[in-house]
């Protein structure tokens, strides 16, 4: 819920993002903006809980160049949320912000 919360909040940050469609989407609860791509909270392969983006973008290899040792990975689509660690929430609040604004021109 903490998650879903965040993803709420920078999304209303953002100008003219569009209204946030909250839907399922493999049983996984997704949110998109007409100015980003969507994002899921899911689990990874390997059962953590994360929040995946579409493996297509460069969200995921963008946040490894800025985060690489205070995010943790799974391959090119999902930020893992450790469940026994410290929520992350600046560097969550940086991606989401990246996703929600993927398809803004500079």
């Amino acid at each position: 819920m903490k998650l879903r919360a965040l993803v709420f909040d920078v999304a209303h940050g953002v100008p003219n993002p569009g209204p946030v469609s909250e839907t399922l989407k493999w049983g996984q609860p997704s949110y998109a903006v007409r100015t980003g791509t969507p994002l899921r909270l899911g689990v990874t392969k390997s059962g953590l809980p994360a929040m995946l983006v579409h493996c297509q973008t460069t969200v995921i290899a963008d946040a490894r160049s800025v985060f690489d040792g205070d995010l943790r990975f799974e391959g090119n689509r999902a930020v893992v949320i450790p469940p026994n660690a410290v929520f992350p929430e600046a560097a969550l609040r940086q991606v989401i912000h990246a996703a929600v604004t993927y398809r803004v021109k500079a």
